[in-house]
């Protein structure tokens, strides 16, 4: 009585249980959970469908992410230099010239003037030249190198340099005639050179 079960729950099935006994078998493997090989594929094969064509402010996202290290903005130079027309400076002393109207002109040069690249946070080198005729005051040159040193660790263009150094000066002492001359270093093979008048 026990043997005979034994037998045939042991013993090979039928012929025609042999199919379904091998589609059985085989469909975890053909149809089941793929391996973590087809899961990773998976993954990467539908990054493109998530990313797909990336809208105006995923574009926006990844700008910031390239440009976080340095400074700075969103977008390209939009919005870096708001702030420079009215950003408070140290102020240029004077003394009071004893030859007003005299026909004098000075020419003062500032060959180690450092600044910083607001775009790219790396230092800018320049040679400063001013050049005035005074009216009744003229620069106090201790103080000029102390505004200078303002722009050390400045973020800034060479353009906005020589323009607010134009600025502060003419506020300073009034002079008949201005005019600011930046000669920057050159930099990734451009060299540029900036000349405001007053």
């Amino acid at each position: 009585m026990n043997a005979k079960p034994t037998t045939k729950r042991r013993g090979r099935p039928p012929k025609d249980a042999k199919p379904v006994v091998a589609v059985e078998a085989a469909a975890p493997k053909r149809r089941g959970r793929p391996p973590k090989m087809n899961k990773e594929v998976k993954v990467l094969s539908a990054e493109p469908k998530r990313r797909g064509r990336p809208s105006k402010a995923s574009l926006s996202a990844k700008a910031v992410v390239v440009t976080s290290n340095t400074v700075v903005a969103k977008n390209s130079y939009e919005g870096l230099q708001l702030l420079v027309p009215s950003m408070a400076t140290p102020v240029i002393e004077s003394w009071e010239f004893q030859y007003p109207g005299s026909k004098t002109e000075l020419l003062v040069e500032i060959p180690e003037f450092t600044c910083v690249c607001p775009k790219t946070g790396l230092p800018d080198f320049a040679t400063i030249v001013i050049e005035y005729v005074p009216n009744k005051l003229c620069i106090e040159l201790k103080s000029l190198k102390e505004y200078v040193l303002f722009y050390r660790n400045l973020g800034i263009f060479h353009e906005h340099v020589v323009n607010r150094i134009l600025k502060d000066i003419a506020k300073a002492v009034k002079p008949r005639s201005l005019s600011i001359t930046g000669i920057f270093n050159s930099r990734g093979g451009i060299q540029t050179t900036v000349t405001a008048n007053l």
